[in-house]
């Protein structure tokens, strides 16, 4: 549990820095004070960082659940359409 802990952190961290850099820069063009930007950047990478490690998690469960349909959808008999 501890290393999905700390992948999901350390993908949330990079995740989180590229988005604050993002923000930042589209807060600075829009004529938003150096402060107001980098502090708004600064909560983006904090909560990317905090919440890496559920999102990671998500992510896994959402593909195996679509990798499980996936396969389900192969399995189903086929109909075959007469015309």
């Amino acid at each position: 549990m501890s290393g999905v802990l700390i992948i999901g952190s350390a993908l949330g961290g990079v995740v989180g820095l590229l988005h604050g850099a993002v923000l930042y820069r589209n807060q600075r063009r829009r004529g938003a004070s150096d402060g107001a930007a980098l502090y708004t950047a600064i909560w983006t990478f904090a909560l990317w960082t905090l919440f890496g490690a559920y999102v990671l998690s998500l992510w896994v469960l959402a593909g195996l659940a679509y990798t499980g349909y996936l396969i389900w959808l192969d399995q189903r008999p086929r109909r075959r359409v007469i015309r």
